[in-house]
């Protein structure tokens, strides 16, 4: 692997990345439904590899008792869109919340 390569891929990302944020837009466009075209477009890409990783820590770790789940894409709250991908165990899910928000304390993960 050629690692001078692959970091200049990426500082060529995170330049576009900075221009996006400058101009306002994602991935060039403005539209705000053609962005979210394109994020949904994005995990959907995504999503085989980022799944991929915990099924293997489930496996490897869990026997295989752990649980998968793909929140989203949904609102983020603030004019956005979020996805999060989680990983979850028995024990987790049953577990007392003693600390920290609790409407969402199954959903706690590796993700």
């Amino acid at each position: 692997m050629n690692h001078q390569q692959s970091t200049s891929i990426r500082a060529n990302d995170l330049l576009r990345h900075l221009q996006d944020l400058r101009t306002g837009t994602y991935e060039g466009v403005q539209n705000r439904t053609a962005k979210e075209a394109i994020y949904r477009r994005s995990i959907e890409l995504l999503r085989p590899l980022a799944t991929a990783i915990p099924e293997e820590a489930n496996v490897l770790f869990l026997q295989g008792t752990g649980a998968i789940q793909v929140i989203g894409p949904e609102d983020d709250g603030s004019g956005g869109l979020e996805t999060r991908f989680e990983l979850s165990w028995p024990e987790q899910r049953t577990a007392q919340v003693t600390r920290g928000p609790t409407e969402h304390s199954h959903q706690y993960g590796l993700w």
